[in-house]
């Protein structure tokens, strides 16, 4: 059995899809083209965005396996010296020519 007014809401939604892909076809064509070009630039800038995040984490990363560790500040009133470890800081090896205080007592 045919439902009459089901038949005619069908036929006219169809018709009225046909017109209106007809008549709004270009704009919805212009959105869509619209959107892809948004979705393209937000892509565009969250790779740069990654990218830039990778950067800093390389940096990081090769700091970290240098074992680089920022220099402390001076403290006030402590003097800096050459650590032991430097060449300016080793102490000779020769002997004094000199002859301390007490070698003087014992050779006189």
């Amino acid at each position: 059995m045919l439902h009459v007014p089901s038949f005619f809401i069908g036929y006219l939604s169809g018709a009225a899809t046909v017109l209106l892909a007809r008549r709004f076809g270009p704009a919805f064509s212009e959105l869509a083209a619209a959107g892809y070009g948004l979705v393209d630039s937000l892509s565009a800038a969250l790779a740069s965005g990654i990218e830039d995040v990778e950067d800093m984490l390389a940096e990081a990363r090769s700091r970290a396996s240098a074992n680089w560790a920022p220099p402390e500040p001076p403290r006030k009133g402590r003097v800096l010296r050459p650590a032991a470890s430097t060449p300016t800081a080793k102490k000779s090896r020769r002997r004094s020519t000199r002859k301390s205080p007490a070698r003087r007592k014992r050779a006189s």
